[in-house]
C-alpha cells in the first residue's frame, strides 16, 4: 500500500526530508512493527503512513495537540502525560522515537531504555541542555539496541 499523496510540511521545528530518510532506513532494516513516539507532529503523521507498522502509540505531555491529532491519525494510540512525570509503560515496541520539548527527555530516554526491543531514536539530539544528558545517558543504553540520533 502507497502512502497516500499528500503535502507535507517539512522541516521548521519538525523532521526534515533527511531525517525522514534516515528513520525509513532503520524501519525498513530492523523490520520495525511497533513504535513508541515521544512527542507527536509530523513525525506521528509520516509513521502512520507506514503499513509496516502494525501498531503507534504516541506519547504527548499537550492535551490539546493530541485531542486535533486523533482525529487525523486513528490508527495511532494517543497517550497524554506530564512533562518530567512517564507512565509506567509496560508493553515492549521495536523501536521507541524520542522527541517532544527541549529539556524533557531524560524521562522518555529512561522508558525508552526499558521498552526498545531494536531501535532507540532521539530526534533533536543536539539542543542545548538535550545534548549533555544524552551524551552521557547514551553509554547506559543497552548494547543489543541501536541508539541513533540527529
Amino acid at each position: 500500500m502507497a502512502a497516500p499523496n499528500v503535502n507535507i510540511d517539512w522541516g521548521a521545528g519538525k523532521i526534515t526530508r533527511g531525517d525522514w530518510r534516515n528513520i525509513k532506513k532503520l524501519l525498513i532494516q530492523y523490520d520495525i512493527r511497533t513504535l513508541l513516539e515521544f512527542g507527536s507532529g509530523l513525525s506521528t503523521e509520516m509513521f502512520s503512513m507506514e503499513p509496516q507498522l502494525e501498531r503507534i502509540v504516541s506519547m504527548d505531555i499537550l492535551g490539546w495537540h493530541i485531542e486535533r491529532m486523533k482525529i487525523a491519525l486513528p490508527k495511532v494510540q494517543f497517550i497524554l502525560y506530564k512533562k518530567n512525570e512517564v507512565p509506567e509503560i509496560s508493553e515492549k515496541f521495536d523501536m521507541v522515537f524520542v522527541d517532544g520539548p527541549a529539556g524533557s527527555r531524560f524521562h522518555e530516554l529512561t522508558a525508552a531504555n526499558r521498552v526498545a526491543t531494536k531501535v532507540i531514536f532521539c530526534h533533536d539530539w543536539a539542543r542545548g541542555q538535550d545534548r549533555v544528558m544524552l551524551d552521557e545517558r547514551w553509554k547506559t543504553i543497552s548494547k543489543n539496541k541501536v541508539f541513533a540520533c540527529i
